[in-house]
């Protein structure tokens, strides 16, 4: 259970890493507009995800 666990939060890691990298580029190009993140929302998701990990 734990190489499952270990293998899909590589892939997560790597995903997210590519993400990164795509909206870098993106906003290198003027492809998207990022807009910031208000800081309510921003507690609110890390409430979420703290939550589950429990």
């Amino acid at each position: 259970m734990r190489f499952k666990k270990d293998k899909l939060m590589k892939i997560l890691c790597e995903e997210e890493d590519l993400l990164f990298e795509l909206h870098g580029e993106m906003k290198k190009r003027e492809w998207s507009a990022s807009q910031q993140a208000a800081p309510e929302k921003i507690a609110q998701v890390c409430l979420k995800f703290t939550q589950i990990k429990k």
